[in-house]
């Protein structure tokens, strides 16, 4: 029985492990090669043109690296009428991961991987993500490690204010406040609740009534990879749930009948 428990413990931690990943250290391998092989595929391309990219030279690009990556959620204006004091509740788990491509601990762009056609790979890199990474930053050293939401242009990064052991999001954007009007969305002055983020996705889907409109709030066509990455995930933990299961079943059935032997 003691093994069957220590089976049945694993067996959380696999689950467990796949509902909560959000940072670098639960980054699947597979995605990782993947945001790695765009980025030697990214090096390639803007050594040709730097400027471009946002770099003054050749030299400077060949000194890039892969920042932090985490997975990425979008807001789906479907769910705007629901009540919760979590903005994890408002999103779809694109299926998606969002990284960074720094240059001495400066974030400088945006790599995105994601599932197609059955395996990750880099779908979109590139912008200019300065302003991310530093409110990134920003949260990471006041409320630790968060989770990232995309809503039309701009993330959010949600976090838990563990100081005040507090069940609330605390929520800051990626966008300085001097250019929110510009992204259409809320600043990154100061710390915000779901319930005043919600409020502001709320008005702007009003004004918003056509398709294009929900397909922004919800991150774009690339949230509809969310049942596939899903689906594939999920189909693997439960045959692996399945083999430990039937071989703790195997072990304890053989026991008793060598015990009676």
């Amino acid at each position: 029985m003691k093994k069957v428990s220590l089976l049945l413990i694993c067996l959380f931690c696999i689950f467990g492990s796949n509902a909560f990943a959000s940072n670098a250290e639960d980054i699947p391998s597979e995605v990782r090669s993947a945001a790695e092989q765009g980025l030697k595929s990214f090096i390639s391309d803007a050594t040709q043109s730097p400027s471009e990219y946002g770099y003054a030279n050749a030299e400077e690009v060949n000194r890039i690296g892969l920042g932090e990556g985490y997975k990425l959620y979008a807001v789906d204006k479907n769910l705007l009428n629901k009540e919760s004091n979590s903005l994890k509740d408002y999103t779809l788990d694109t299926g998606g991961w969002l990284f960074t491509i720094q240059l001495n601990g400066v974030a400088k762009n945006y790599l995105t991987v994601a599932l197609e056609d059955g395996e990750y790979k880099t779908v979109q890199v590139g912008g200019n993500a300065n302003n991310y990474g530093n409110a990134l930053a920003r949260i990471k050293s006041e409320h630790g490690d968060p989770e990232v939401v995309q809503a039309g242009p701009a993330y959010y990064f949600v976090a838990k204010d563990a100081a005040k052991d507090s069940v609330k999001d605390i929520i800051l954007s990626s966008v300085p406040e001097n250019k929110a009007s510009l992204f259409q969305a809320l600043g990154n002055d100061e710390y915000r609740t779901t319930s005043e983020v919600i409020t502001f996705l709320k008005k702007q889907a009003s004004s918003n009534n056509d398709n294009s409109g929900t397909e922004k709030l919800r991150g774009g066509g690339f949230a509809n990879a969310a049942p596939e990455a899903n689906t594939n995930i999920n189909q693997i933990l439960i045959v692996s749930a399945v083999v430990l299961i039937l071989g703790a079943v195997t072990i304890v059935f053989l026991r008793k009948k060598t015990n009676r032997g």
